[in-house]
């Protein structure tokens, strides 16, 4: 992708996140990336097709932060030891990288309301896709313990957590340490019930 797409694209996602979708046109996109209208129709047809490479370039984006933020499972570790680690581990790799890219979060997190129907089904693909990896990691956490659980709903209950966290965060980052505290309990506290529970 070329430096100017790359540059309109940046100032498109910040006129999303300071504005809100019905607040966004062609020209606040222009003058937000310092370009004339001409020069920014040279690159995208209309807003739509501005909004399609975003989410585009931010969908790859978040879900190679996701995959970053999906911990793994040491052989070695103690079964009983693997709910703490595991629950411990995302949480501070998820807030970090909530941290190290703001904008491209508060574009996934922010309220859906002005959201164009196609920007809608990005962000459920996105959500999906994290909940499938915590669901993953759910199960096989499981599996060690030799437990049956329901992984679905508890993925649920996860992001649903860990999204309100990254909400608090972007609003006053000066909070990790408290909200990270509160995640790490909250999922702490989630994992050793659902093991806890009789398989039968």
């Amino acid at each position: 992708m070329s430096a100017r797409r790359e540059r309109i694209l940046d100032a498109a996602r910040g006129v999303i996140v300071r504005e809100g979708y019905p607040g966004v046109s062609m020209h606040a996109i222009a003058r937000a990336a310092g370009i004339t209208r001409p020069a920014l129709y040279a690159e995208f047809d209309d807003r739509d097709a501005v909004f399609a490479a975003l989410f585009d370039r931010e969908q790859a984006r978040v879900l190679a932060m996701a995959a970053d933020a999906t911990p793994t499972v040491r052989p070695d570790t103690d079964p009983d030891d693997i709910a703490v680690e595991v629950a411990e581990a995302a949480v501070e790799v998820y807030l970090d990288l909530v941290l190290s890219a703001p904008q491209t979060w508060q574009l996934v997190l922010m309220p859906g309301d002005g959201l164009p129907t196609a920007v809608h089904a990005r962000i459920d693909t996105v959500r999906t896709e994290i909940r499938h990896r915590i669901a993953s990691v759910i199960t096989m956490v499981a599996a060690l313990r030799e437990r049956t659980i329901d992984a679905e709903l508890l993925s649920y209950a996860v992001i649903s957590i860990s999204e309100t966290g990254a909400r608090l965060l972007l609003a006053d980052d000066t909070r990790r340490e408290p909200i990270a505290t509160t995640l790490r309990w909250l999922t702490r506290r989630m994992a050793a019930a659902a093991l806890a529970m009789d398989p039968g």
